[in-house]
C-alpha cells in the first residue's frame, strides 16, 4: 500500500481550557477501494461516474441515516461510503477525503460542483 503524508489540523485544549489549534503532519497507508454510485444520484451527476477509487482512512460507518437522507454509495464490502438529501440538491456526505486526493477528473468534478452551487446560490441571494 502506498504511504502519504498528511498535515492536518487538529484542535486542543490547554490546561486553562482555551483552545489551541495545531498542525500534526501524519504518515498513512493510502488503501484505495472501489465504490459504485447510485446512477440517479446527485453525487454520480456531480462526479459524472457511478464507479470510483477512493481513499479508504476510516474504521467506521454510519448506523442508521437521518430522516430525509438516502444511501447513495458502497464499496465491495457493501459498506455505506456516502449519502445525500432528499429534500435539498447536493446536500451530500461522504465517508472519504476527497480533498487528500483531488487529481482525478471525478474528485475534481466534485469540487467544481459544490464550488458553482456555491456562487449559484450567492447570485441568487444577492437578486
Amino acid at each position: 500500500m502506498p504511504k502519504r503524508s498528511y498535515v492536518l489540523p487538529d484542535k486542543h485544549l490547554t490546561d486553562s481550557g482555551a483552545e489551541r489549534r495545531v498542525e500534526v503532519e501524519v504518515e498513512v497507508e493510502v488503501e484505495l477501494s472501489g465504490i459504485e454510485l447510485a446512477a440517479d444520484s446527485e453525487l454520480a451527476r456531480a462526479m459524472a461516474a457511478q464507479h470510483v477509487r477512493i481513499n479508504s482512512l476510516h474504521h467506521q460507518v454510519l448506523d442508521q441515516l437521518g430522516r430525509s437522507m438516502r444511501a447513495v454509495a458502497w464499496d465491495g464490502d457493501n459498506l455505506l461510503q456516502a449519502i445525500e438529501s432528499c429534500d435539498h440538491r447536493l446536500l451530500i456526505g461522504v465517508q472519504w477525503y476527497p480533498q487528500y486526493r483531488p487529481y482525478p477528473g471525478y474528485q475534481l468534478r466534485l469540487f467544481r460542483c459544490l464550488v458553482a452551487q456555491a456562487r449559484d446560490h450567492r447570485q441568487e441571494r444577492l437578486l
